[in-house]
């Protein structure tokens, strides 16, 4: 059967909630030179390792001729993906579940019953494309070592080989599989419902789910999903350490990065400082590194205006006090503004491939300006128009004036909460090496990281 790629960009860049600067595309493309192939939600080995198997199935039990586009054969894969979210909901605990942050979780918890689940729209389907299981790992699935041709969808051989292994399922389910087609406008959920020959289902009965072997990703052993990071057989280790970290570019790549993270000992942009990192600009290095703690100061000052504006209606001149009495340093705003000002116009005159990036054009102009506001009034006035204007999502807040320019929450802030970051893949990247056994790597998960931008679990959220 064939089909379109459907990991293809041919996508918009979508916009998060949590995204308040709107600049997650171009940290992507800066995260793409020092750690390729992944996302934020990039984290466990085994779960690629379901995916690979649900692809596999999924592509056996489709119907044989398709629509012609992406979204025909992704609805015989998202079932499943949903299947294995709600088992991983009946089985962690509150406190497991928030670490292993697995994307379309909450909706799992909340669910009444798996019927109850199990009933969503077709819009649904296709943001949870990007936003479940198989969107977190969709950039690595392109691997033409795990996909023919780096299509996405159709599993090679030894890729196919290793999840049968890992896994313990044997043939004959599948192959079954191949033999019950769905009847003309068998809709894809009630076909997984009623044919269910890899074991996912028996969830409304928490005994049965402990029991049974096939339910992954605990496999044959629960402490697979019990602690931080779950520990992969032999052959998965081996598998994906040349794979993820082998001589290809890419794998050089993230070699290099984990090594100077390692040698920081710390999950920061910053342990890049004079990296050397293959086919990387150095400029593009300096670049990433001030954008981070650039976007990461003007984070967080936002983030503190919408707890204030939560609380009351104040001017800007008012909540410039309010800011600065909890550490909002506006001097040191305009000063990092300046920093990423400079080395986007570096990046720039080298001609480094980045001006078609309308977030990194956004970025620059911003920066720029906030380089140039007079006063803590002008900069935090500009600041919260470009959040207006440009921010991912719904919006924090927004300028209103009444008498006197104000500022005022648009969204319910939680004054425990730290801002988001856009975190650049660097957790990924280290819990798959504590995986995959690389060296001085079991340091840098102990600590843990802030949410991320792009890293939250709600289905109606975009790609990450």
């Amino acid at each position: 059967m064939a089909l379109i790629a459907i990991t293809d960009c041919w996508q918009p860049p979508l916009t998060r909630r949590g995204d308040p600067l709107g600049f997650l595309d171009l940290a992507h493309k800066l995260s793409e030179h020092i750690i390729p192939g992944l996302s934020n939600r990039t984290r466990d080995c085994r779960w690629l390792t379901l995916l690979g198997y649900s692809l596999l199935a999924a592509r056996r039990a489709a119907p044989r001729e398709l629509p012609d586009d992406r979204l025909a054969f992704y609805r015989w894969l998202h079932p499943l993906e949903r299947l294995w979210v709600w088992q991983c909901a009946q089985l962690l605990g509150d406190a497991e579940q928030k670490e292993r942050r697995l994307p379309g979780i909450r909706r799992a918890r909340n669910a009444r019953s798996l019927a109850t689940y199990m009933q969503y729209s077709e819009d649904q389907v296709a943001s949870y494309r990007f936003t479940g299981p198989y969107g977190s790992y969709r950039l690595l699935l392109r691997d033409p070592r795990l996909t023919d041709e780096g299509d996405g969808w159709a599993v090679t051989e030894p890729f196919e080989e290793l999840c049968r292994d890992v896994l313990a399922v044997p043939v004959t389910p599948v192959c079954q599989l191949a033999r019950i087609r769905p009847r003309a406008g068998t809709e894809p959920h009630s076909y997984w419902l009623r044919n269910d020959r890899l074991g996912l289902l028996g969830m409304e009965s928490g005994a049965k789910a402990l029991r049974d072997r096939h339910l992954l990703p605990v496999g044959r052993d629960l402490r697979l999903v019990r602690g931080l990071v779950p520990t992969p057989s032999a052959r998965e280790r081996a598998f994906y350490k040349s794979l993820l970290f082998g001589d290809d570019l890419a794998g050089r790549q993230r070699r290099a990065t984990l090594k100077a993270l390692a040698a920081g000992r710390t999950l920061s942009t910053s342990a890049l400082r004079g990296a050397s990192i293959p086919n990387t600009d150095r400029r593009l290095i300096q670049l990433l590194i001030s954008f981070d703690e650039w976007s990461a100061s003007l984070s967080e000052c936002l983030h503190r205006a919408a707890i204030i504006a939560n609380l009351c209606r104040p001017t800007v001149a008012e909540l410039i006090g309010e800011l600065e009495a909890v550490g909002i340093d506006f001097a040191s705003l305009r000063k990092k503004s300046a920093t990423f000002a400079q080395a986007s116009s570096n990046t720039t005159k080298a001609g480094l491939g980045l001006c078609a990036v309308p977030a990194f054009v956004a970025a620059s102009r911003l920066a720029s300006s906030l380089q140039r506001a007079k006063t803590s009034v002008r900069l935090l006035e500009q600041l919260v128009q470009h959040h207006q204007a440009a921010g991912g999502g719904k919006r924090w807040l927004k300028l209103v004036v009444e008498g006197a320019t104000r500022i005022v929450a648009t969204l319910s802030i939680d004054p425990d909460s730290a801002a988001p970051a856009y975190g650049f893949r660097q957790m990924a990247l280290a819990r798959l090496a504590v995986q995959c056994g690389m060296p001085n790597t079991a340091a840098l998960v102990k600590k843990p990281q802030a949410r991320t931008i792009g890293d939250d679990d709600d289905e109606e959220e975009g790609d990450a």
